[in-house]
């Protein structure tokens, strides 16, 4: 099928008045403009299965209204190995197992003592005692 005729097929389903016009061998023929021809690029892509988009009004950019399905995968988005804890988080059975590996001991006795000193150092802008306590 030769693509003059594949055109006509589709405006013959698409448009309903073309106007015609004589060849000088006598036959006519209908008259594709270049707008005509624009419009059947769109609908010659829909016909083959792909996609619908909204064409610019200055016809240089296609918004796709929805998205490739043959498109492939980005790298940031391929997961190499498994979600999951590891190491020591594997083996803990109870919440405060898994407590004591997210925070040491070492870690709290430095956080409490630093609190403690941080209280003593304002304790004497409060007017209740117990604004101002140690823990």
């Amino acid at each position: 099928m030769t693509w003059i005729r594949h055109v006509q097929k589709i405006l013959e389903r698409r448009v309903t008045f073309l106007p015609t016009m004589k060849l000088k061998n006598g036959k006519t023929t209908q008259k594709v403009n270049k707008k005509l021809i624009w419009m059947l690029s769109s609908v010659k892509r829909n016909m083959k299965g792909r996609l619908e988009y909204f064409m610019e009004p200055d016809k240089s950019t296609k918004w796709y209204k929805k998205p490739s399905l043959r498109r492939r995968r980005l790298n940031h988005n391929i997961i190499t190995n498994r979600p999951g804890v590891k190491g020591a988080a594997k083996n803990a059975k109870t919440a405060s197992e898994s407590w004591g590996n997210l925070f040491p001991d070492e870690l709290l006795e430095i956080k409490v003592t630093d609190t403690n000193q941080y209280i003593d150092a304002v304790k004497d802008d409060f007017t209740r005692e117990r604004d101002g306590k140690s823990i």
